[in-house]
């Protein structure tokens, strides 16, 4: 029986039936190595997504990375929990930011609206 995996790809996850278990955790597990995390990141001029990666000395040469990297090492920086509603929820939150800055409109009933809509579905995905 094949069985669900999410893995993270730019811009958001990627939910495929994998009918190999062991292969797929092998391969998700080499494609979030450090290394091929730095290497692809680099590569594709991407901010690394972890703090391993980010030690690469490469990503220090570009000012604007520095940035970034100072902010990731924070002690309060924390991941975010990337889900198969990621999506949904990314462009609901798009679309409030939109109506925020362009038309002045107050977040807090937005984001309401936002929660009331998904929070369901965070939860079970959260639960899963």
């Amino acid at each position: 029986a094949s069985q669900h995996y999410r893995g993270p790809r730019a811009g958001g996850d990627r939910t495929c039936r994998a009918l190999d278990k062991d292969a797929s955790v092998q391969l998700l597990t080499w494609m979030m190595s450090p290394e091929v995390v730095a290497e692809v990141a680099y590569a594709s001029s991407f901010l690394p997504t972890n703090r391993v990666a980010a030690q690469d000395p490469r990503f220090r040469e570009n000012p604007a990375c520095r940035v970034f990297l100072d902010l990731m090492a924070h002690p309060n920086a924390e991941p975010t929990n990337a889900t198969h509603i990621s999506p949904e929820l990314n462009e609901a939150l798009d679309q409030v930011e939109a109506e925020v800055l362009e038309k002045g409109s107050d977040p807090v009933p937005l984001l309401n609206e936002v929660q009331a809509k998904l929070a369901a579905k965070a939860k079970e995905a959260l639960d899963d």
